[in-house]
């Protein structure tokens, strides 16, 4: 029972962090608010107390008060409250532990190399120094897109010309944000096959969109200051949708549209970098880029009503804050900014789901790390004391410290060994259940199993060690006489 109460005051602190850390992280959780230890959570501690402690109580009493004095006494006379039947449990405990906390620890690592993994991944940008802003236009007061183009114009111009901007951009969705325009398109001069899907993302940026970004352009040029809505409609591709709509030939010159009813015809005058903008995780998608000033009305939707600025900074990004919401302001005083964010927050925030996935196998890991040192620790330090007379009559017999100190750590190996072996065929049965979320590793990572195993090696080592120093240096004299 005052396991159980401590197990449910840690319970509380840790329901606590990770509803606070599930909010501050803004992760996609229904009923976050409900999420609490009530009456059905004490009702299952208690009964999870009680359980335990009839059930590790109950049955080495019973088995204690229906002894058979005669084999007790052939089970060794002095150890005989040790009996082959009550250390073959206690071992079998042991393997258990050992066995459960390497499925957990193979879940961990194999999150945790999933997630070094991801954080090497280039995503096609330079996040560094560059901030973004939220600017969401009023249809009441911009209705129509020549008056949206206009406001972004003026405020463009004020804020590249802010001390400390090195460059600012637009764009309708940011990379990373989990945002994603997706529409249907045409390619002059080839029809649709019936029934195939032809789409692919579609951003409105401006001319220095790329530059501020760190995005490079392979081939043609990129959007220019003079594609505004008078001049002839362009379009810039990346390299995934080049390899798939024109993986033979060359796409620079080719017309698309976005317009499905009747096609607005958009010639492609560059291709860029791929950029990962569905995340880290995710192979990058066909997409292009039209000017915002040329932006396409599809139905009643304008995508200029919301724009992402993006700046570059010389130095600190979000000192130039306070300027690009003046700059703003000064175009139309009652226009606010919003989710100011660098785009190094942009990143991490896209990887959120994987850091929280292994911050709480992670705990869990730990957690059965623990209790397995204090399985082994238990069972061997109980063990050496129920073999002191043993130890006694080998060291008589001149076994020396270090034999004594190997004795006791075999036993630990062995131990951890079987353990090892069940929680290896445990590990490659249950870890696949975490493939979904795994990047550039398999469920069966022998890696990954092969460090967890002299992970617990290693632990096993180190929670033998006492007691089997503590056997070393027992006196022979003393020990002949022990019990």
């Amino acid at each position: 029972m005052l396991g159980g109460a401590a197990g449910l005051l840690l319970g509380q602190w840790g329901v606590a962090g990770l509803v606070a850390l599930l909010a501050s992280v803004d992760l996609p959780v229904y009923g976050l608010d409900q999420i609490r230890i009530d009456q059905v959570v004490l009702g299952f501690t208690l009964l999870i107390s009680l359980g335990t402690g009839l059930l590790f109580g109950m049955a080495p009493a019973l088995e204690a008060s229906a002894a058979d004095l005669n084999e007790a006494l052939k089970e060794g006379g002095r150890t005989s409250s040790s009996g082959r039947g009550r250390a073959g449990l206690r071992k079998l405990l042991v393997v258990a532990e050992v066995a459960l906390s390497l499925v957990l620890l193979a879940g961990a690592g194999l999150l945790m190399k999933s997630f070094l993994l991801l954080q090497r991944v280039p995503p096609g940008f330079r996040p560094e120094k560059l901030f973004t802003v939220l600017v969401g236009l009023p249809r009441s007061r911009y209705h129509l897109p020549r008056q949206q183009a206009a406001f972004f114009d003026q405020a463009l111009e004020r804020i590249a010309g802010v001390p400390g901007v090195r460059s600012v951009g637009v764009v309708s969705s940011l990379p990373m944000s989990g945002d994603q325009d997706t529409d249907s398109f045409e390619i002059e001069n080839r029809p649709v096959d019936k029934g195939a899907s032809q789409s692919t993302g579609d951003r409105a940026i401006n001319a220095d969109y790329f530059r501020t970004m760190g995005i490079p352009v392979l081939k043609g040029r990129g959007l220019a200051k003079g594609d505004n809505a008078a001049a002839p409609k362009v379009v810039t591709i990346n390299e995934s949708m080049a390899r798939r709509f024109w993986p033979n030939e060359d796409p620079i010159g080719k017309r698309v549209s976005l317009e499905s009813n009747a096609p607005v015809w958009r010639e492609i005058v560059g291709v860029v970098a791929d950029v990962r903008h569905s995340g880290l995780a995710h192979d990058p998608a066909p997409e292009l880029y039209y000017p915002y000033p040329q932006s396409p009305q599809l139905g009643s939707y304008s995508p200029l009503t919301h724009l992402y600025l993006v700046v570059r900074a010389e130095g600190d990004p979000l000192a130039l804050v306070g300027a690009v919401r003046s700059q703003v302001s000064a175009v139309d005083r009652n226009q606010p900014i919003s989710q100011v964010k660098t785009m190094e927050r942009v990143m991490a925030d896209s990887i959120t789901p994987q850091r929280f996935s292994l911050l709480l196998i992670g705990i869990f890991a730990a957690l059965a790390l623990a209790l397995a040192t204090a399985g082994i620790y238990g069972v061997i330090s109980y063990t050496a004391g129920q073999r002191t007379h043993e130890i006694g009559v080998r060291m008589a017999m001149g076994a020396r410290s270090l034999d004594v100190m190997k004795l006791v750590l075999a036993q630990a190996l062995r131990l951890v060994a079987a353990g090892v072996v069940l929680g290896l065929a445990g590990a490659l049965a249950l870890t696949h259940v975490l493939e979904r979320f795994l990047y550039g590793v398999k469920p069966g990572d022998p890696g990954t199993l092969i460090a967890v195993s002299f992970l617990l090696a290693a632990v096993a080592v180190a929670a033998s060690y006492i007691p089997a120093r503590r056997a070393s240096r027992v006196d022979p004299v003393e020990a002949l006489r022990y019990e």
